[in-house]
């Protein structure tokens, strides 16, 4: 797959989900609705709907557009760095962020997809700083940058109207599909430029022969194994 091609998926994929969630926005304030039933609400059984529909009902349109740009951002960062996982990656954090706050949340309507939002920054700082990755670090820093002391004070009962909660399990979400998906990869050095490859697609052994026989001519070296315990075989 081309890059252009990967790239052209990345955006189309994560524009698919932000224009779903802003015709909900805008139908629900065209014919004057409120879908905040919509929302989780706390060990209850109507309430329990919301660990599916939560993500995509947001309590205005600020809030809908402060959601918007970060999950752009890493949305397309997560399709076409790590493309292969990106649909388990989300399904994780989409899930299991929302089945706890409708376990150990405060007796309130949660809604919004800051969940996803701070699952997709933990996820990409995780994974990053465990496979020394520069350019999702580099993606997770931008937004932190950006939101500034709002990323942090996020995680905190600071406020009535905001849930944290979904921002704690949301974030902890990221951090488990990191350690869950930090080994699907071989990363290799080729000339100071990374690229991925699917274990898949090459095979312990070809890898090996690529760094013995181009030493002197491209000078690559492996950089990170999935399985290191298959050069034994």
């Amino acid at each position: 797959m081309t890059e252009k091609l990967r790239l052209y998926q990345s955006i189309l994929f994560t524009s698919s989900y932000l224009c779903l969630i802003w015709i909900i926005k805008i139908a629900e304030y065209t014919f004057s609705l409120n879908l905040s039933y919509l929302g989780i609400f706390p060990r209850t059984f109507e309430g329990s709907l919301g660990i599916f529909t939560s993500p995509l009902i947001h309590g205005d349109f600020y809030h809908l557009i402060s959601n918007s740009f970060p999950i752009a951002l890493l949305g397309v960062s997560l399709w076409y760095f790590y493309r292969e996982v990106a649909l388990k990656v989300i399904a994780i954090i989409y899930f299991f962020s929302g089945f706890w706050v409708w376990i150990v949340a405060r007796s309130a309507f949660h809604l919004g997809a800051s969940g996803i939002v701070y699952g997709l920054i933990f996820f990409h700082l995780s994974v990053g700083l465990l496979r020394m990755d520069r350019k999702t670090l580099s993606i997770s820093l931008l937004v932190i940058f950006l939101y500034g002391s709002s990323i942090l004070s996020g995680l905190l009962p600071l406020s009535e109207g905001v849930s944290f909660e979904t921002h704690i399990t949301g974030a902890i979400s990221g951090l488990i599909s990191a350690v869950l998906f930090r080994k699907n990869y071989f990363f290799v050095l080729d000339n100071q430029k990374e690229k991925e490859i699917h274990r898949e697609e090459c095979s312990i052994n070809e890898l090996y022969n690529r760094s013995d026989t181009a030493d002197s001519e491209t000078n690559i070296t492996v950089k990170y194994i999935s399985n290191p315990s298959e050069k034994e075989k």
